[in-house]
């Protein structure tokens, strides 16, 4: 057995005139570690991922050069022949699917295994095997056509066609391999029964070149030292942690919603329920009855402030006991009117559909929501309701149009050391996981090696028992050939 050099971007294998690769995605696989086997074989190993998509190509390197009229490509996988196919000397074979009845196929694809405790399972394929694509290559002359003959099975024997992992007992020590396995099926009718007209030239058990591509995943090939290990740029370039904003946070991923008055009310009770007893003339609000607002007083610098009308012995706590009661009842009078006709115009559109959790508050609320502690003037019932007749003192701030914008509340994002620490802690956390990925493939890795000397120490430990029984046969059969003839020694002697 003599080892090729190691190329790592060596995407096929060429043998006694023919070349062979396996191809996913439209891109060969790269081949790690060939090497050539004897006369007719020569092998290498691939990476694989379970779920994904293969075809096996296979072609004469020099056709011109040869006398054949063809070549027959006979593709194993896991131990089991998938199907044998024939082509002319200047085509290329490819095989991506197996025909499973008349009218449908289904592709070759690479499946993970499972693993169970259960001493009475039987796995259906070789151990041995596991993770093994074959391809047989024979040269072949061009025949008459044939029919395909009847009642010739379909599909793959002994391989599962609906998609199902195989299972390994865990003695096989074959967690995190990969199989061949058929995916979901389509409709192919098939055109017509002639099969191939190339026959193989020579004897059939002795072809003209043998690859094997041994395919396992690419951190296990990694682990084992076949494949080269990443560079550290390439494990430095992780998807940094996505940093959501409070903003975001709020917004909802589902379809909007129809904002009803009944959910606006309760969220505008919700925000009126924040102001405090004391403090700055909020917006009016009636109480079971209709209320005016008091006089209107001058600050040292000309600003006009509306003072509240008088509250006749009712406290904080009774308004906010009444607007609890009020949202215990589930009623869906509260209104609050706008502080002038430009901001009546923003907010009568209360029907519109929009998201629930984005839904700006109400202009009549933007001073009260500025003004947290802004007192309500309160009557004796305990249902709060508001009517457009409400008379209100004219605003003599009417020239300005910033004091009827909404209020938009400002979300500050996260700072930066908390950024920081985001990002130390995903870095902490992805060298844990990298780690732990490199020491459970490792450790399969070993046991794989492990296994395979097991293996080889016992296979000489046999041949040396079945030579030394051989041995013992033949000198026993001696011993019965010559037990019916009489030695005859010479006892003379020359004086």
């Amino acid at each position: 057995m003599s080892r090729l050099n190691e190329q790592s971007q060596l995407r096929f294998l060429d043998l006694n005139g023919f070349r062979a690769s396996i191809c996913c995605k439209t891109f060969n696989l790269c081949a790690y570690q060939v090497t050539k086997v004897g006369e007719r074989t020569t092998r290498c190993h691939v990476p694989s991922q379970s779920g994904e998509r293969y075809e096996v190509i296979v072609q004469a390197t020099d056709p011109d050069l040869t006398p054949h009229d063809g070549f027959i490509a006979r593709l194993f996988t896991d131990g089991y022949q998938c199907l044998g196919r024939g082509a002319d000397k200047r085509a290329r074979i490819r095989i991506q699917h197996v025909r499973t009845s008349e009218t449908h196929k289904q592709p070759l694809i690479f499946s993970s295994i499972e693993t169970t405790d259960d001493d009475d399972h039987t796995p259906i394929l070789d151990p041995r095997k596991v993770g093994l694509i074959e391809v047989r290559v024979f040269w072949a002359r061009e025949g008459p056509e044939r029919e395909r003959p009847a009642g010739r099975p379909y599909g793959i024997h002994g391989m599962s066609g609906d998609s199902r992992p195989m299972t390994f007992h865990e003695g096989a020590k074959k967690a995190g391999f990969n199989i061949s396995s058929l995916g979901e099926a389509f409709r192919c009718e098939r055109q017509s029964n002639i099969v191939s007209p190339y026959m193989i030239e020579g004897d059939p058990d002795a072809p003209v070149a043998i690859f094997q591509f041994y395919h396992q995943p690419i951190a296990m090939l990694q682990a084992a030292g076949i494949a080269p290990a990443p560079s550290s740029t390439q494990l430095a370039k992780k998807r940094p942690l996505a940093i959501v904003s409070p903003i975001a946070q709020a917004g909802s991923s589902k379809r909007p919603r129809t904002a009803t008055p009944a959910k606006l009310n309760f969220r505008l009770r919700s925000e009126i329920a924040q102001c405090g007893p004391t403090g700055e003339h909020g917006p009016i609000v009636e109480v079971g009855a209709r209320t005016e607002a008091g006089p209107s007083t001058q600050t040292g610098d000309g600003i006009h402030l509306q003072s509240p009308p008088p509250l006749a012995a009712v406290s904080h706590h009774e308004v906010n006991n009444s607007i609890r009661n009020e949202l215990e009842t589930g009623s869906d009078d509260l209104v609050i009117p706008g502080r002038s006709s430009h901001a009546e115009q923003q907010s009568q559109d209360v029907g519109a559909v929009v998201d629930e959790d984005d839904a700006k508050p109400p202009v009549g609320l933007a001073s009260a929501e500025a003004r947290p502690n802004a007192p309500l003037s309160v009557g004796t019932h305990a249902r709060v309701r508001t009517n457009s007749a409400v008379q209100q003192a004219p605003d003599v701030h009417q020239d300005h149009p910033e004091d009827t914008k909404p209020y938009l509340p400002t979300v500050s994002g996260p700072s930066d050391s908390i950024i920081q620490q985001l990002q130390t802690v995903q870095a902490e956390s992805s060298s844990t996981l990298n780690r732990e990925a490199e020491l459970k493939t490792r450790i399969a890795a070993r046991r794989i090696r492990v296994q395979r000397l097991i293996e080889e120490e016992q296979l000489a430990i046999e041949e040396a028992e079945l030579a030394a029984l051989e041995l013992r046969a033949r000198q026993a059969s001696q011993r019965r050939d010559g037990g019916g003839t009489r030695e005859v020694v010479d006892l003379t002697t020359d004086d």
